[in-house]
């Protein structure tokens, strides 16, 4: 099964302009395809763990030393489920996960009442399903 291009892309398909050379530069997934990949017998598979978002909506805020993953690993662990993953901590703050040495956003989350989870916490949080 072939794809249509609209009338403007059909007279330009194919075209260099008159101050390009004749050979085309373009990476590979800028030109056009003749074929749709379906069509070709292409099947992309998702390759990654179907994530809840059970974190939808919630906002995190990560702070101190995690032993078991690196912030990084922590950050898209959270988004992943569908969290959103803050710098700083303010009222919009659902969660404060605190490590070793955490600081003053401790502090703070403690005086705007934001709940504070330890990693073992986190870590069962990103357990479950």
């Amino acid at each position: 099964a072939s794809f249509s291009l609209n009338a403007a892309s059909r007279r330009s398909a194919g075209r260099s302009s008159p101050a390009s050379t004749s050979r085309d530069t373009s990476p590979p997934t800028s030109r056009i395809m003749a074929r749709s990949p379906l069509g070709a017998g292409i099947v992309w598979e998702n390759t990654q763990e179907e994530q809840t978002a059970d974190l939808q909506g919630k906002t995190f805020v990560i702070t101190g030393t995690l032993a078991a993953l690196s912030r990084n690993e922590t950050k898209d662990r959270l988004i992943s489920r569908g969290a959103k993953v803050s710098g700083s901590v303010s009222g919009k703050t659902d969660y404060l996960v605190a490590g070793e040495n955490p600081g003053s956003k401790l502090d703070k989350a403690n005086s705007l009442g934001v709940q504070i989870l330890d990693e073992a916490e986190l870590m069962e949080m990103l357990k479950k399903p």
